[in-house]
């Protein structure tokens, strides 16, 4: 090797680890992800009902869809976490308040084969979609009972 090879490799070693420290430092930070749109914030439109959906990655499946079934009839939000002890929760909630509730574990598990992805927990696009028609068809039946009129008393 020459003497000016040997400078060239001298100058140009730190500038090509720096590239390679660089490099790795990318390769370490995590991909970017953009956010999912089912866990954007809902703007209410006012005078329409508020609608929550609570679960966990099969809700955000279907969450656009029942959005979309449910458009000029109710604001859906939903909130991410923990679904267990939400569900928990909300179920004696919606007990103690008389809270229609719509399980859509008895719904899905005779049509499982059908809507479900293989060896997966969650389900085809087509099969969220099914899940989106029975939410808004759920919350449009349970919309239904409160128009009925009632009688005032004074």
């Amino acid at each position: 090797m020459t003497r000016t090879t040997r400078r060239l490799l001298v100058l140009l070693l730190p500038w090509l680890w720096g590239g390679f420290v660089s490099a790795a430092e990318l390769a370490q930070q995590p991909p970017q992800r953009r956010p999912n749109p089912a866990m954007a914030p809902v703007t209410d439109v006012a005078g329409l009902p508020r609608v929550l959906l609570i679960g966990d990655s099969i809700s955000i499946g279907y969450t656009l869809a029942t959005r979309e079934l449910l458009a000029g009839e109710g604001n859906v939000h939903r909130i991410p976490g923990d679904e267990v002890r939400y569900n928990a929760v909300a179920r004696e909630v919606m007990r103690e308040e008389g809270v229609a509730i719509d399980d859509l574990y008895t719904f899905a598990m005779p049509r499982l084969a059908e809507i479900g992805k293989p060896a997966d927990v969650h389900y085809t696009p087509e099969g969220s979609r099914k899940l989106a028609t029975q939410v808004a068809g759920s919350i449009e039946a349970a919309r239904k009972n409160l128009r009925q009129p009632t009688t005032e008393r004074r």
